[in-house]
């Protein structure tokens, strides 16, 4: 289960909580493939928590089950709604939250982010760098930050939750009930997008094979597919998160998801190109220290047992990338293995490509050790 962190301001945050929805803004624009595909992140269950920039964090939401007919999240892409007119800015899309632990008080920038604890890796870096970065609606957290965040917010409310039979609102601060039922704004101009037919159009961009990770990652009907051994099935991924920052040079992990495959866990670095690129192994050498840096005590935590490198690649498509693709498995792959087996597991290697209906395909490839 994740957390994920929506930023709102003073005329959106009240339309969230009656209309009950967590959403993303893009502007004026009527598409944003990166907030796409972090929106597509989200699954039910998993918990919202809203970032009033300069006030703090409220909370607890959780993600309303609203699947379609494959068991994916549905996600709305409102172009021209402005919740039934009421905003006067595109919040582009949308997914429909319900109360989870709701209280009234937020945490403190200062007390979630700001005020130094006694470890360093007890900082919610994940939203250090969002701030530092900005231009992101929706934020993964990790587990052990998660933690924090909700127990911050719990103990600033002294465990005082609002009631949840009737509606939420945003006065003074502070989220209040309303007598009123919430909301329900119009979702009849919902669109689908198809995703695979974007990535086949689009082959060299990465963002838009990350939207496919992160809508059909854990997704019951890939579960005895090839893709499902790169992410994970959908009873085992606990946790699922994109563009995972992990330093101050803003380095990102593609995909990254816990699962809970016996008898270890497993912690999937997942790396994703569209062209092949001979640096990755030292992407993967970052991330790897990383994990075992910062997330060596999470719950969950990333050990050398259960840390797993995996690279995600095209289907070559013409000679030179071939060679490329045989110096890789050949010569740096193993190269990895060598000089980090005692931090990680061997890199997984999986290629990518499309059949005759463009559907996209996933083969996972063996290689010299």
């Amino acid at each position: 289960m994740t957390t994920h962190v929506f930023i709102v301001n003073e005329s959106t945050f009240p339309a969230h909580l009656e209309y009950m929805f967590a959403g993303t803004s893009s502007g004026e624009r009527d598409w944003n493939i990166g907030l796409l595909a972090d929106i597509k992140r989200v699954r039910a269950g998993d918990k919202v928590v809203f970032y009033f920039e300069g006030t703090g964090f409220y909370g607890i939401f959780k993600i309303k089950e609203n699947k379609d007919d494959d068991g994916k999240q549905i996600i709305y892409w409102d172009k021209d709604n402005y919740c039934n007119g009421r905003l006067g800015k595109k919040l582009l899309y949308r997914v429909l939250i319900e109360p989870d632990e709701v209280y009234p008080k937020p945490v403190s920038e200062w007390d979630a982010l700001e005020k130094l604890p006694d470890s360093p890796r007890d900082i919610v870096w994940s939203l250090i760098y969002r701030k530092l970065k900005g231009f992101r609606g929706c934020t993964p957290v990790t587990p052990r930050e998660s933690n924090k965040l909700l127990t911050l917010i719990r103990e600033t409310n002294e465990g005082d939750c609002l009631k949840t039979d009737g509606g939420f609102t945003w006065q003074n601060g502070l989220i209040v009930e309303t007598s009123d039922e919430p909301f329900e704004y119009d979702t009849s101009r919902a669109e689908v997008v198809n995703i695979e037919q974007i990535i086949y159009q689009h082959r060299k961009t990465e963002t838009y094979l990350q939207a496919y990770f992160t809508e059909n990652a854990g997704v019951p009907k890939f579960d005895n597919t090839v893709f499902a051994r790169v992410c994970g099935k959908s009873n085992e991924i606990l946790w699922l998160g994109n563009e995972i920052f992990c330093g101050v040079g803003m380095q990102k992990i593609d995909v990254f998801t816990i699962t809970n495959d016996s008898p270890n866990k497993m912690v999937r670095i997942i790396e994703l190109k569209t062209v092949i690129d001979l640096g990755l192994c030292k992407q993967l050498e970052r991330y790897v220290n990383w994990c075992l840096d910062y997330l060596s005590t999470e719950g969950n935590g990333a050990t050398p047992q259960n840390l797993y490198p995996t690279i995600v690649l095209p289907k070559p498509p013409t000679r030179a990338e071939e060679a490329n693709v045989k110096r890789l498995v050949q010569e740096l792959l193993p190269g990895f293995n060598r000089d980090f087996g005692n931090k990680c597991q061997p890199v997984r290697y999986f290629e990518y490509g499309f059949d005759a209906n463009r559907h996209i395909r996933f083969n996972e490839k063996e290689y010299p050790s």
